[in-house]
């Protein structure tokens, strides 16, 4: 319809999540219009995976976004407990008093039992009276099992037509019968009746799924498509299964949970076996991207049922390859659970002699890819364990540096910047360049440092801006740790540690290192030297930054580099209206390339120039609103943080009837997550209004209150006009 279009970016996993997200929604938001309505059905949804929860938990999140879409979900509560992900969704929408409202649907009231009896043998209600009380008591009023039983009672020839085509039964001889007293036993009872091979048939159905391919069917079957149809002619007769667009079905689950129940696990393990390879070998021998398959899970599904216990060392290498690639996939569509899955089962089936030269490359990517989508599942522990076995087995220090890089990327996305740094740290002393916990170490090796790259006698910006973008493997390792520890290191308030990176990653740059997921070190390089005062070289680093972001624009380096000149570097030399445009323009490139937490993190200084460009209150009131709802949206607890702080500290108490907004326990949170520019913005601009507002005793209170987050806040605008009210509020209380 639209053509072929481009590969799609690969991104860190919160970002591709929030990606996918923000894209679908906006596509649903597309399809559901105030001219086209949307109603939006889906069945069983007991057995959704948790990657389908998350996206209806984001819809119900942002539900003011889909004012026409209608969306109905049907489950069977039985199957539902409470640690259930839609019980949790359930929950999860009424707290938050989402539009939802839910219908139980009971079983059959005796009366209506009757009624639907009654209806199918075309019967007054007097006369089926005994019958169907009979039938409600058996059934305890599920539809399905009435219509079953009534089936039932028919092929036993317990109902039946008289000469006056009336329908007629014997309720003693009914009594007496061996009637099965569950829906299964119903449809087992059926299904005996049937021919062997169509069993069999039936039997390799069952083991297919709900739903499955007469194509496939008649290849596990090693038939012809036109023997599989003429063999399942009867089932479909008999209303066991139904033909939907090309596709065969059970009628019901209960169906195919009958067929299943007729199979000896020995039997249903050997079937599962047989599909498996079938569907395998059918694969053409020039198809080398395996994960380019579209049946790969069917596949995989059913050599994993179908495995035996003690698999030969070709057989479990094969499996476990296969695995491995059916969890890139599930990586790769976003579901992390399924995907954690797979690679733990791919590390299961790994031999003894895994670790040998001829297996070594692909034991140590499945090792990798499991500690990652453990970290992603929130299984911490599990994956440190995972990550040291890997380090403890890896052959080379390039190798156990490149494990930890991918380890450091996945915790920055997670929020876990304080672990990030610690990883990182651990894959930089495979380079010798570990950053020292000391701060005065820090600083003394960030001097020598700035020395070296001094003494180059070269022109540093023209030489980094003009440099092609690195392909070495060792270097981009390297470049990979810089890009994670930079940023992180700035969240966390750790300034001479993130001077010293910002050096490494400038001299390595220059040393034939260079590519855009970088770009943020400059505005550093250009921080730290405009708090010594070399404003000429520091704004000649925020040129750097600002024309690589524009050279390489939407893409997570340009974010990055952006974020780091709206935060560090502007307000040294330019109007806040320049730098409140820049920053917009920060926060539609992160949309736009997908690098969401950056994107949240530019409202920050957006909010603050407004207030020092004196804009009205309802302007910087809707960006913290806006900032709010995008950071609720994708889970971006750092600029929810700036938001709410900027609520607090200025918006509401600038307001008429203002009521005080109780904060500790905010801060306290904000603290302990080492969100410091968000306690520092609450506490800035607290004592801000109180000097406004003639409360100098109270506005002394939150200036001192803010020093102890100075150290965190470099050189940004907030510690600017820390600095600056603190002079004007100490006059006042002279």
């Amino acid at each position: 319809m639209i053509g072929p279009q481009p590969e799609v970016k690969q991104l860190p996993p919160v970002e591709s999540l929030n990606r996918f997200h923000d894209l679908f929604g906006r596509f649903l938001a597309c399809l559901a219009s105030e001219k086209n309505p949307l109603i939006l059905f889906i069945d069983d949804l007991q057995w959704c995976d948790s990657a389908s929860f998350d996206f209806l938990a984001n819809v119900f999140t942002n539900h003011l976004e889909y004012p026409y879409l209608f969306f109905l979900g049907a489950y069977r509560h039985n199957e539902v407990g409470s640690s259930h992900p839609l019980a949790k969704l359930i929950r999860s929408a009424t707290e938050t008093r989402c539009p939802l409202k839910e219908i139980k649907l009971e079983p059959l009231q005796p009366e209506h039992c009757h009624e639907m009896v009654s209806y199918i043998l075309d019967s007054p209600l007097e006369k089926t009276k005994a019958l169907s009380d009979f039938i409600c008591t058996l059934t305890d009023g599920n539809p399905l099992f009435v219509t079953e039983s009534l089936s039932y009672l028919y092929n036993e020839d317990l109902l039946f037509l008289d000469v006056d085509r009336q329908w007629r039964w014997d309720l003693d001889k009914i009594h007496e019968s061996c009637m099965p007293t569950t829906v299964v036993a119903l449809f087992c009872a059926k299904i005996e009746k049937l021919a062997p091979d169509l069993i069999t048939l039936l039997e390799y159905c069952a083991c297919s799924g709900n739903t499955f391919s007469p194509v496939e069917l008649a290849l596990n079957m090693g038939i012809t498509l036109r023997d599989t149809y003429e063999m399942i002619k009867p089932a479909l007769s008999q209303g066991l299964l139904i033909e939907s667009k090309n596709q065969l079905q059970f009628i019901h689950d209960k169906v195919q949970e009958a067929v299943l129940s007729m199979i000896s696990a020995e039997r249903r393990r050997q079937i599962h076996w047989r599909i498996g390879s079938r569907l395998l070998s059918a694969i053409p021998e020039d198809q080398i991207d395996l994960e380019k398959i579209d049946n790969l899970f069917t596949i995989v599904s059913h050599l994993n049922l179908g495995r035996e216990k003690d698999l030969d060392n070709k057989k479990a290498y094969l499996l476990s390859d296969l695995n491995y690639h059916a969890g890139n996939k599930a990586l790769a569509s976003l579901a992390t659970e399924a995907a954690n899955d797979y690679f733990n089962l791919s590390l299961e089936l790994l031999p003894s002699d895994c670790w040998e030269d001829s297996h070594y490359n692909q034991t140590f990517l499945i090792y990798k890819k499991a500690a990652k989508t453990e970290l992603m599942c929130g299984n911490y522990q599990k994956s440190e364990k995972l990550l040291n076995y890997l380090l403890q087995n890896a052959k080379t220090d390039l190798d156990k540096a490149e494990c930890l890089a991918e380890q450091t990327t996945t915790l920055s996305s997670i929020g876990n910047f304080i672990k990030a740094i610690e990883t990182a740290n651990r894959g930089l002393a495979y380079f010798g360049k570990s950053i020292p916990a000391s701060s005065a170490e820090a600083d003394q090796k960030r001097q020598e440092l700035m020395v070296d790259i001094a003494a180059k006698n070269i022109d540093v910006w023209e030489t980094i801006l003009n440099m092609p973008f690195t392909t070495d493997r060792k270097s981009k390792i390297e470049l990979a740790f810089y890009s994670e520890l930079i940023p992180d290191l700035y969240l966390s308030g750790l300034v001479p540690q993130l001077y010293l990176a910002a050096a490494l990653s400038t001299q390595h740059c220059l040393a034939g290192g260079m590519d855009e997921s970088v770009i943020y070190s400059f505005s550093i390089m250009g921080l730290q030297l405009g708090e010594q005062e070399d404003f000429e070289s520091a704004f000649r680093y925020e040129d750097l930054a600002r024309e690589l972001s524009a050279k390489y624009p939407n893409t997570f380096g340009a974010t990055r580099g952006m974020n780091g000149i709206v935060w560090c570097n502007m307000h040294s030399r330019s109007h806040p209206r320049e730098i409140v445009d820049y920053c917009l323009k920060s926060i539609q490139c992160g949309k736009n390339c997908g690098d969401l937490f950056n994107a949240g993190l530019s409202y920050g200084p957006l909010m603050w120039n407004l207030q020092v460009q004196g804009a009205d209150l309802t302007t910087i009131e809707h960006y913290a609103k806006e900032c709010l709802q995008f950071s609720k949206r994708y889970h971006l607890s750092f600029s929810v943080g700036l938001a709410e702080a900027m609520q607090a500290g200025w918006i509401e108490p600038m307001k008429k009837h203002y009521s005080p907004i109780a904060m500790e326990e905010k801060v306290k949170q904000w603290e302990q997550d080492n969100h410091i520019a968000s306690a520092g913005s609450y506490y800035i601009h607290m004592a801000l209004t109180h000097y406004y507002f003639g409360e100098y005793e109270k506005a002394e209170e939150y200036l001192v209150g803010a020093r102890k987050y100075l150290s965190g806040l470099t050189d940004n605008v907030l510690k600017r006009q820390w600095h600056v009210f603190r002079v004007l509020n100490a006059l006042k209380l002279l």
